[in-house]
C-alpha cells in the first residue's frame, strides 16, 4: 500500500485500513496512550478502532463533506477520534488547538473558512455563528440522521493555520492524500515501525505534531503517546516508559537536558526529532551527550510539508538540516556560489505542497508548481541543506544584508547568553542590528550589554555588530518554539522607549 501520492485516491479507505490491520494483527497492542497528571489513558488498536467506528456513525452525514467542520484538538484520545471519524466519512476539517484563542476571536481567519461546526473538548466557546459541540456528546449521541450524503471515497481538506510568527496567521489548503505522503516520508526516513513508541509532547494541530506524530505513528503502526497537558513529569514518564521516538521544540529539548537529564540518559530513545526553530547548539550538544545520539532538526513548513532532514545519527552544524526529503524538487532563486556549495533562496516542488491558501491571496505558491519559501538556504556538492535565514528578515545597515541569524549564532556563543534573537530596528532611513537577549542565570549585570558588543567585534564585521542590545527575561514564543515576531518587536519597543525616559529624565536632573 503507497501512501505516497500526488492525485486524488481513495487515501481514507487506506489510512482506516491501518488501524483495522493493527486491530487484526496485534490486538492486545497499544495503539494510543495519554498521559494524564495522575497516570494514563491506554486504548489497544481494536479499541481504537471500535471508537472511530461509534463516533463515525454518529458524524456520518451530519455535516456537509465541503463545508469543514472546526476541530480543536486537546491531544486527548477522544480527539483524535472525532477527528479520524470525521475524516473517514470524507468530512472537511479546520486543525486548531482547544482552548487557542482564535475560536473567540470573530476576526480570525478560520472564520474566513465558512465552518458548519465547532467540536471541542467543551470547556470553551466560540465566537462563531456555528453550532458548537463537544467530544463526548458527539460520542454519547445516537446515530446522526443523513442531513448529507457523505462521500467516504474523496480526499477531505485539511485545513491548517500557518504559525504566524511573522505576521497575521493564515489557513494553508491541504488534503488528507498530501498530509498522509508528508507522513509517508516521515516514516520512510526515520525507520517508523510496530514496534516504536511515538512521544508527542507538542499539539495535534500544527503541522509537525499533526503529520511527523499523529498520522506517521497511526500509517506506521506505533504506539503514540500524547501528552495533552505539558508538563516535565509526563515527558519522564514516557521516557522512563520506552519512549523510541520523540518529537519536541527546541524550548521542550532544553527543559528536558536540564531537568530531567537522568530519563534522557537512561532512555530507550532512537530517534529525536526537532522543529519549529533552530535548535541552540549547546541543547543539541547536551542532549546528544545524554542520549548518545543527536537530536535530527527537521525543515518544513506548513505550507510545504517535509523539505529536508538529517537520516543518519551525526551531529549537524548549528543550520544543518541534512539533505533533501525523497521527491523534493528544489531550485534557487538569486542564487550565488559560495566556495563547495551554491546559497540562494529557496523554491520547492513536491507531492505534499499545500494547495494555497484558503482567503486566496497572494500566495508563494507559484503556477508551476514551486513554493517559494522565503528561506535563504545553502547547498552543498554533496547535498547537504543549511538554512541560512529569511530573505526578508536580513538586516540593511547602509546597503550591505546582515543575516541575522549568523549574528545571533555568534551572540550564543557568548557563555553569559541563556538565549538570544537579532533583528534589523530602523533608523531613520538605514537599520542597525539588534540583539534581543536572555542573561543566563546568574549573569544580569549593568556592563553584560557592553560585553556582548565587545564579544562580537572580535568575531563580526563592524557592520554586524550588534548596534543595540535588550535584555529580556524570556522571549516571547509560539507553541512549536518560534519567535513571536509581533509580541517581540513590542517588547522591544517599550524596552528602547524606556531607555529614551530614562535618558531624557537624566537629562533634566
Amino acid at each position: 500500500m503507497s501512501l505516497l501520492r500526488a492525485e486524488p485516491g481513495p487515501v481514507v479507505n487506506d489510512f482506516l485500513d491501518v488501524v483495522r490491520h493493527r486491530a487484526d494483527v496485534t490486538p492486545d497492542a497499544a495503539g494510543v496512550t495519554q498521559l494524564l497528571s495522575g497516570g494514563s489513558r491506554t486504548v489497544t488498536w481494536p479499541e481504537l478502532l471500535a471508537a472511530i467506528d461509534h463516533t463515525s456513525a454518529r458524524v456520518r452525514g451530519r455535516f456537509p463533506v465541503h463545508q469543514p467542520v472546526i476541530v480543536a484538538l486537546d491531544g486527548t484520545i477522544d480527539a483524535l477520534v472525532v477527528l479520524i471519524a470525521l475524516l473517514g466519512c470524507g468530512v472537511d476539517v479546520l486543525c486548531v488547538e482547544d482552548g487557542s484563542s482564535h475560536l473567540d476571536d470573530a476576526r480570525s481567519a478560520i472564520w474566513t473558512a465558512e465552518p458548519s461546526a465547532v467540536i471541542t473538548s467543551g470547556k470553551g466557546t466560540a465566537a462563531g455563528p456555528v453550532p458548537s459541540l463537544a467530544y463526548g456528546l458527539i460520542a454519547d449521541a445516537g446515530p446522526a440522521p443523513a442531513a448529507t450524503q457523505p462521500d467516504e471515497s474523496r480526499d477531505p481538506r485539511v485545513l491548517l493555520l500557518t504559525s504566524g510568527s511573522t505576521g497575521e496567521p493564515r489557513v494553508a489548503v491541504h488534503t488528507l492524500g498530501t498530509l498522509l505522503g508528508s507522513a509517508e516520508l516521515y516514516r520512510r526516513c526515520h525507520g517508523y515501525g510496530p514496534d516504536d513508541r511515538v512521544l508527542l509532547p507538542l499539539p495535534m494541530a500544527h503541522s509537525f505534531g499533526l503529520v511527523g506524530g499523529v498520522l506517521t505513528a497511526l500509517i506506521s503502526g506505533a504506539e503514540l503517546v500524547t501528552v495533552p497537558r505539558f508538563s516535565l513529569s509526563s515527558v519522564r514518564a514516557a521516557l522512563t516508559g520506552g519512549a523510541t521516538i520523540m518529537l519536541g521544540s527546541p524550548l521542550i529539548y532544553s527543559l528536558a537536558a536540564e531537568a530531567i537529564p537522568e530519563a534522557v540518559t537512561g532512555s530507550r530513545l532512537r530517534v529525536m526529532l526537532c522543529s519549529g526553530a533552530p535548535l541552540a547548539p549547546a541543547t543539541a550538544s547536551k542532549m546528544a551527550h545524554l542520549s548518545g545520539r543527536p537530536v535530527r532538526q527537521v525543515y518544513g513548513s506548513t505550507e510545504a510539508g517535509l523539505i529536508a532532514c538529517p537520516a543518519e545519527d551525526r551531529l549537524a552544524g548549528p543550520a544543518g538540516v541534512g539533505t533533501f526529503a525523497p521527491g523534493v524538487e528544489w531550485r534557487l532563486a538569486d542564487e550565488e556560489r559560495l566556495g563547495d556549495a551554491v546559497a540562494g533562496r529557496l523554491m520547492i516542488r513536491s507531492a505534499t505542497t499545500f494547495r494555497g491558501y484558503l482567503d486566496g491571496r497572494a500566495s508563494a505558491l507559484r503556477s508551476d508548481g514551486f513554493f517559494d519559501t522565503g528561506d535563504v538556504v545553502r547547498v552543498s556538492d554533496t547535498g547537504q541543506v543549511s538554512v541560512e535565514g529569511r530573505k526578508d528578515t536580513f538586516v540593511n545597515v547602509d546597503g550591505r544584508k546582515v543575516n541575522p541569524a549568523r549574528v545571533e549564532r555568534i551572540v550564543l556563543q557568548h557563555p553569559q547568553v541563556a538565549d538570544a534573537h537579532v533583528l534589523g530596528l530602523p533608523r531613520g532611513q538605514q537599520e542597525v542590528v539588534c540583539a534581543v537577549v536572555v542573561p543566563a542565570a546568574g549573569a544580569a549585570r549593568p556592563d553584560l550589554r557592553e560585553e556582548i558588543v565587545r564579544f562580537c567585534r572580535g568575531r563580526l564585521a563592524a557592520h554586524e555588530t550588534p548596534h543595540e542590545v535588550i535584555e529580556l527575561p524570556v522571549l516571547p514564543r509560539t507553541d512549536m518554539g518560534k519567535i513571536d515576531r509581533t509580541a517581540l518587536l513590542s517588547a522591544v519597543d517599550g524596552r528602547l522607549s524606556g531607555s529614551r525616559r530614562e535618558e531624557a529624565g537624566s537629562a533634566d536632573e
